[in-house]
């Protein structure tokens, strides 16, 4: 009987021990519904959805957590706007830019500007073919100037639009030179032959006809060949305010001291009505007419008249204006 009360006495502690052990809570055995401790860890894709606090995510570079060929439309709506100031680098393509025409606006490629919309000074090169007056005449200032200078003008500028060019001819002709007519043929020849772009009347007259009543009465200059300018305009021609010498010929050759058949005042009106003292009307080279000279070495108005009337029979040059 004590030996009974023994062994129940130790089946009594032994029992009350287990039920000890397995009614603490405890142990490593925690799932996702319970808690986890601070340092355990998940596997790639455990986590499939909220959010995280990016001060809990271990230093990491941009690989690590988006892919590095990802575009623009990956992270941002492609209908987002900026404020002024969040671009700061970078280019952003013309024509994604809205058009405008006032000088504040920023304007794609192919806008035009109405005039006075542009502030400031403009480069000579984006004049293009504007013909506006102030245009005109800042080219024609520009022209003048080399021209004064005896220089050629810039490449960009056509001065030929406002310069009429005038030459003597290389060739020597009598009184017979087939009329008015034939005298401008042999002029526009020899512009063409020496490639001297334009249209060339000469400087001559006849009992009937004058030079004023048949040239075009430019107001801009009348121009050498090599960029020297001869007279200031149609009026200038008469009074000769610069003492430039027409003496340069069709292929650019400096002409010495010659004379040249004109029948013409220097402001354009016939020297003589009286076809006797016009070469017979520049068809003969009898010795028993004559015709008005002039001469390639005069700087005044005597440029047109110096070598008063010689025979019809002797051979000198034309001058040759530009219409």
């Amino acid at each position: 009987m004590k030996r009974f009360g023994v062994i129940s006495l130790m089946l009594f502690a032994f029992i009350i021990g287990f039920a000890s052990t397995y009614s603490c809570g405890g142990g490593s055995n925690s799932n996702a519904a319970d808690y986890a401790p601070l340092v355990h860890e998940h596997a790639a894709g455990d986590i499939t959805s909220g959010e995280l606090d990016i001060s809990l995510i271990p230093s990491h570079s941009h690989s690590d957590y988006a892919l590095s060929s990802h575009s623009h439309d990956d992270y941002a709506d492609s209908t987002h706007g900026h404020d002024g100031a969040d671009i700061t680098s970078g280019t952003v393509p013309v024509g994604r830019l809205p058009v405008g025409s006032s000088s504040g606006d920023v304007a794609a490629g192919d806008h035009t500007h109405a005039v006075g919309d542009i502030p400031g000074s403009i480069d000579a090169d984006t004049f293009g073919g504007y013909t506006g007056t102030f245009i005109d005449d800042l080219y024609e200032a520009t022209c003048l100037l080399y021209g004064r200078m005896g220089a050629e003008a810039p490449s960009n500028i056509n001065c030929d639009s406002f310069y009429k060019k005038v030459f003597i001819t290389s060739s020597v002709f009598n009184g017979s030179l087939g009329g008015l007519s034939g005298a401008d043929t042999f002029c526009q020849n020899a512009a063409d032959n020496a490639a001297v772009a334009g249209t060339y009347l000469a400087w001559l007259s006849d009992s009937t006809t004058a030079v004023k009543d048949t040239f075009i009465k430019s107001q801009h200059p009348y121009v050498l060949l090599d960029g020297r300018i001869f007279a200031w305009n149609w009026n200038d021609l008469a009074v000769k305010s610069i003492s430039t010498y027409l003496e340069i010929d069709e292929n650019g050759a400096t002409v010495t001291d010659e004379s040249v058949w004109t029948g013409t005042l220097p402001s354009g009106e016939s020297y003589s009505t009286n076809s006797g003292e016009q070469c017979d009307n520049w068809t003969s080279e009898a010795g028993v007419y004559s015709g008005l000279a002039g001469r390639s070495s005069s700087g005044t108005s005597g440029w047109s008249m110096m070598m008063g009337l010689q025979l019809c029979s002797n051979s000198y040059r034309l001058f040759c204006f530009e219409q």
